[in-house]
């Protein structure tokens, strides 16, 4: 009978998927919510006229906000009652996750707070000319 043994190639530097990488990684691999410069937060249930200076004076209590931002809807201009609030140390985003979701935030009774599972999209993104509106229902 033959035997077989599998060499195993020498493990390269910045191989994550066993604990390796180049310093300051702390072996986080979770880029839920991280992009090139740092972590956002969804804010949810906010009212129409919440103002992007209220919500950095609260999230700025846990660290330093890189940027606030509250979509409008394309169409209606009207805001969408969500924001993304951007930091650059995501320590200080998961404080300020912990301390203020289910809070009382813009006058209002328990708001949402949580990482943001995508990177904010820029303008480039909605105008890459992707076609017309998408599927939907065609009848029959």
């Amino acid at each position: 009978s033959r035997s077989r043994s599998r060499s195993r190639s020498p493990r390269r530097e910045g191989d994550m998927r066993h604990g390796g990488g180049r310093g300051g990684d702390r072996g986080y691999t979770n880029t839920k919510g991280r992009n090139d410069v740092g972590v956002s937060l969804l804010v949810r249930q906010l009212p129409p006229d919440a103002r992007a200076e209220e919500l950095e004076e609260a999230f700025s209590k846990y660290g330093k906000v890189i940027d606030v931002y509250l979509p409008r809807d394309y169409y209606t201009k009207r805001p969408k009652g969500i924001a993304f609030v951007q930091f650059p140390d995501p320590d200080e985003a998961a404080d300020a996750e912990k301390a203020l979701d289910g809070t009382t935030l813009c006058g209002v009774d328990n708001i949402s707070v949580q990482v943001a599972l995508q990177k904010r999209k820029d303008p480039s993104f909605f105008n890459r000319g992707r076609g017309g509106g998408g599927g939907g229902y065609r009848g029959g």
